[in-house]
This record gives C-alpha cells, structure tokens and sequence, in this order.
C-alpha cells in the first residue's frame, strides 16, 4: 500500500506536459516482503496491471547476501530485539535467515540479471568523508579552522585529515578505526550512514549531560572536556560496540589504546 502510494507522485510528473525522465530511486528493496512489487515496477513496468510511462526511469539499491562468518556463543550476546515469529515479512523463513548479515530476501532472477556491484568506499576515501561529516555536524567548538595540506594522524597506517581540531582528529581515528574492526575483525559491514548515526548519538549525549550536569552533586560534575569524553563513548557504544558478538571486550581494549596514545601526543579534549 505504501509502494503504491509512493508511486502517485512520479506518475503525476511523468504524465506532465514536455515528457521530461522522471527518476524514481528503491532503497534496500531486498528488505520488504513486497519484492514481487518491486519486480513487477521496475522489471516489468507494471503497477496494478497498469503500464507505466515510459519517462519514469527506475534506480533501486539492495543489501547483500552476505553469511555471518562467526556467530555468538548464545541469544546473550546478540544485540537488539528477539522476534517470536518471522523476521521479515509474513512467509520469511527465520532458519534461512538467521545466518545473513542483512536480514534480506533472495532478488527475483528477472532483478539479478540487471544487478551491479558498485563495492564500497576505499578506506582513504571514507577517511575523509567521516573527518568532512564530523567537522560539519558535530555539536563541539572547533579551535582551528579547516587546512588544505593533508597529514598522517594515525602511526604507521595512513589516515589522511585535513583538520588541526584535536578533538575533530581523535573522533576521525575512532570511528575509521571502529570501521576498520567492524570490517575485519566481526566481518560485518559499515557506511557512512553509520557515522550519521553516530554523530547524532554523540550530539543527543552531549546535551544531554550538559542538562543534567547542574543538577548533580558537584564532586560528580562533568568538566567540558569530560563532557566531549563520556558522549564520545557513549555514541561509539551504541553505534558499534552493541553490534558486536563475541568481540566486545577486544574492541574496548582498541578504544582504550586509541584515547591513551593519541592522548600522549597532545590530543587532549
């Protein structure tokens, strides 16, 4: 019902005077149980046994089929909500599913034949997307403006920043590196959706405690930079550290290793 509601506008405009394309983007098809629909759409331009304009042009974005190479030792570990009955949709299979990655669908073949895997983001690349998102959205005082030149943050591994803001450099070493373990070490997969998400948890946090901080007893106050410290955990905590198995106690350790060291080279906040 929402799929076909969804679709009222683009006919509008596709049925205008001057024919120009109207483009139409699917995210995360593969996730619905309506995955028929999405095939009669954009594979057989059908939509209630109604053709479709030949102006409205279809783009649609599905997750992987990806199998979870290690899974945790019990429900314990597993982070979000238990579901009683299926997962996805009514006629979704949870024994089929509990294995993936992405809770998704198989694509129809009439879909697979018209797929592309545009793989991700290289890790210098995404660098510099997660310092651009942080600089642009995080709620702090950034001490120094934006550089032009770009420098090694990071020892050995190259983690290029084109901020001298100390607290901006520690938070684009975290999150790349929380990217990094996600990657490699659970071997899940991450986007720069997920550094969205976290620079809105860190946000919330931070004005959160600065609220409640009056209110506590004053050997129990936060100073401004302790302030910076605990929303920074926090927002790595929920956005990475809850969605790992049985990898937590070793992604503490890194975080831990992370803030000393770059502490000891004078990036305090």
């Amino acid at each position: 019902e929402d799929i076909v509601k969804f679709m009222q506008g683009p006919l509008v405009e596709a049925q205008k005077d001057g024919g120009s394309n109207v483009y139409v983007f699917f995210d995360e098809i593969n996730t619905s149980s309506s995955l028929s629909l999405f095939k009669s759409i954009v594979c057989d331009r059908y939509l209630l046994g109604n053709r479709l304009p030949e102006n409205i042009k279809f783009i649609a974005a599905a997750n992987p089929y990806a199998i979870v190479k290690q899974r945790p030792r019990s429900e314990e570990h597993v982070s979000g909500l238990a579901a009683g009955g299926p997962l996805v949709g009514q006629n979704a299979e949870p024994e089929a599913l509990k294995n993936l990655l992405y809770r998704v669908h198989p694509l129809p073949e009439t879909m697979l034949e018209l797929c592309y895997d545009f793989g991700s983001l290289d890790p210098k690349v995404e660098v510099l997307y997660i310092e651009a998102m942080l600089f642009k959205m995080l709620d702090v005082e950034k001490v120094q403006p934006p550089i032009k030149s770009l420098k090694d943050s990071r020892g050995d591994k190259l983690r290029t920043t084109r901020f001298k803001d100390p607290f901006i450099r520690m938070m684009t070493i975290l999150v790349s590196m929380s990217h990094e373990f996600i990657r490699n070490r659970e071997n899940g997969t991450v986007s720069l959706r997920d550094v969205h998400r976290c620079i809105r948890l860190f946000n919330w946090f931070k004005k959160t405690l600065t609220q409640r901080n009056p209110y506590l007893a004053a050997s129990d106050r936060l100073g401004p930079n302790d302030v910076l410290k605990h929303a920074a955990v926090l927002s790595l905590t929920h956005c990475y550290h809850s969605r790992l198995s049985d990898l937590r106690e070793e992604f503490r350790a890194l975080l831990t290793e992370v803030f000393n060291r770059n502490s000891a080279k004078g990036l305090h906040f």
